[in-house]
């Protein structure tokens, strides 16, 4: 059989397709038997960055040092530079391309700056990748500390002739949970319209083999929807 994608979009599914009678007699053909022709996958949560730390989560036989995801994370990542990043994140695209994910929800939790976030912005563009980039906090960030949001601000208002005038990428802000922050408020209420990503909000997670106390979410007094659309659960 055969399947006709023009703009981006399947035309016509069948066998023996005439792309010319089909409004597309510049299309390329592609020898695809003996595989299966299937529409791209969506990542909806990838931490891209911490790509380069595969392999580094688990414990060395012998050794009393911290292990796991969440130590290796927070321990390396305070000392990533926006190189590292951009890196990380391009290890990560290569990955997704080769497992058939065409769509990325980036869930930056390591943006140290806006060199951090505009490294892994250039990553996600040379890959060609369809992605929501989601602007959050650095690694080791206090939890009763806000999240510096002057260098998603800048993004946001050259957004259109920056990173999001090819119209692949588009930008959202990614927060920490109730669970996970002692806020009493979101700062980015009556902000411009920018798509919001939450943290886990119910309680009961480990790390390092430590139970966390439970802890109920609550609305922060005050606290009203953020403009753009709800609000999605990481």
């Amino acid at each position: 059989g055969d399947v006709l994608v023009t703009g981006g979009r399947i035309a016509a599914v069948g066998a023996g397709l005439d792309a010319a009678a089909l409004g597309a007699p510049q299309a390329r053909e592609l020898d695809a038997r003996g595989m299966i022709v299937a529409p791209g996958l969506v990542e909806t949560h990838w931490h891209l960055w911490n790509t380069l730390l595969r392999s580094m989560s688990g414990g060395m036989p012998g050794e009393d040092r911290p292990a796991g995801y969440f130590p290796v994370s927070l321990g390396l990542g305070q000392v990533f530079t926006g190189e590292d990043n951009y890196h990380g994140t391009l290890l990560a695209c290569a990955e997704a391309i080769n497992s058939g994910i065409t769509t990325v929800h980036d869930w930056s939790h390591n943006v140290r700056g806006p060199a951090h976030a505009e490294a892994e912005l250039r990553a996600l563009a040379e890959a060609g990748l369809r992605a929501r980039y989601s602007y959050g906090y650095s690694a080791g960030h206090p939890n009763d500390q806000v999240m510096d949001t002057g260098g998603l601000r800048a993004l946001h208002r050259g957004w259109k002739t920056g990173f999001g005038a090819g119209g692949l990428l588009t930008l959202g802000v990614a927060c920490r949970g109730p669970v996970c922050s002692q806020l009493t408020g979101i700062s980015l209420r009556r902000r411009p319209k920018i798509n919001v990503a939450l943290g886990p909000v119910s309680a009961g997670w480990t790390t390092a083999g430590r139970s966390r106390p439970t802890r109920t979410p609550t609305r922060p007094a005050g606290a009203g929807r953020v403009p753009g659309g709800p609000a999605s659960r990481g």
